[in-house]
């Protein structure tokens, strides 16, 4: 029974090697092939024992896809409150998540296959090659985070935490559809490369036993990125994380002078509606100014608003014998200290 289990193992062993060693493509044979849609050529390697079997070098990188952009970034940002007690406290974190790609489609495969016949060389197999590990890199400014170990992906999702200053200038130039950061990848690859062995030449003849050394080769690709939030507004999100920060329309200061500098003696009360959207509905808050209010008053919607879109304001006025006039609603766009005072 032991002897048995021993041979098992030794088999299994010798199945692992010789899986190994007459599996690997030779680096030494290859065509560079033409395919449709891709700029630069694809090289195939040939098996280096089987000769009817090649290897495709591994795909471009893609990030995103048809009508996708492969990426999402989110800008959380928080300013604490005296109520918290943290007044002073105030923090932006970032996060960049890319959907990456590598993968050659069915059709593409196929054309290999076929660009392969005509180059006049016979194919039963076609393979993806042996993949060691992957190196990523993201130039980001000052920025330069790497990954690496990661083996035969063909999706993968990375996030990468962005430091405040950063992550403010990677959303600025969002808005402006700036280039500012590309990816960088590494694969490694391995195969084997012919070797003459001096040791095999018997009587000044050399062995026709085929030697062969093991080898790496590094494919590298460096993909630049550009966000575009104009183009792609759903995938760039700001969350407020406390409602009173003070500069998004979450916090609006709202200011009005009339009563305290007396300009109009027969006034009795001005309201102030201010409305937002938001992706469900419309949010409307109420404001009074009169003679026993003060000349300020601040909003909190609660909730996170873009500051790239404009908000609403509708003024009614009432004076101390009841009539009212109310103003058709108008637009404010970039005012967080808004001023209602009739100046003239």
């Amino acid at each position: 029974m032991k002897n048995s289990m021993v041979r098992c193992l030794l088999i299994l062993i010798a199945y692992i090697y010789s899986a190994s060693v007459f599996a690997q493509p030779d680096f030494s044979s290859y065509l560079d092939l033409g395919v449709k849609g891709y700029q630069e050529k694809i090289r195939v390697y040939r098996d280096h024992k089987n000769k009817k079997k090649w290897y495709v070098s591994p795909a471009q990188i893609s990030i995103g896809g048809d009508q996708n952009p492969g990426y999402n970034l989110d800008l959380m940002r928080y300013k604490g409150r005296k109520g918290s007690g943290d007044a002073e406290k105030f923090w932006i974190k970032s996060v960049l998540h890319m959907e990456m790609e590598k993968i050659y489609g069915k059709a593409v495969l196929s054309e290999i296959r076929s660009l392969i016949k005509k180059e006049g060389h016979k194919i039963t197999s076609l393979k993806h090659m042996p993949e060691q590990g992957s190196r990523f890199r993201v130039m980001l400014g000052d920025l330069d985070s790497k990954w690496s170990g990661y083996t035969k992906w063909s999706n993968k999702d990375i996030a990468i935490a962005l430091s405040d200053h950063m992550a403010q200038i990677l959303w600025d130039s969002a808005q402006k559809q700036q280039q500012l950061m590309s990816v960088e990848v590494q694969t490694k690859v391995v195969g084997v490369r012919p070797a003459k062995d001096e040791s095999d030449k018997q009587d000044g003849k050399e062995s026709k036993k085929d030697k062969w050394n093991e080898d790496s080769l590094i494919a590298s690709q460096t993909i630049p990125l550009q966000l575009n939030s104009e183009q792609y507004p759903d995938r760039f999100r700001r969350i407020d994380l406390d409602a009173n920060i003070d500069f998004g329309y979450t916090g609006l200061d709202v200011f009005c002078f009339d009563f305290l500098e007396g300009n109009y003696p027969d006034l009795y009360a001005v309201l102030v509606d201010v409305k937002i959207k938001t992706e469900d509905r419309e949010l409307v808050k109420q404001l009074r100014f009169d003679d026993n209010s003060g000349y300020r008053y601040r909003i909190d919607f609660g909730i996170a608003k873009s500051l790239d879109e404009p908000y609403m304001i509708r003024l009614t006025y009432i004076d101390k014998d009841g009539n009212q006039r109310q103003e058709p609603w108008f637009k404010k766009h970039g005012e967080l200290m808004l001023d209602v005072t009739r100046y003239h």
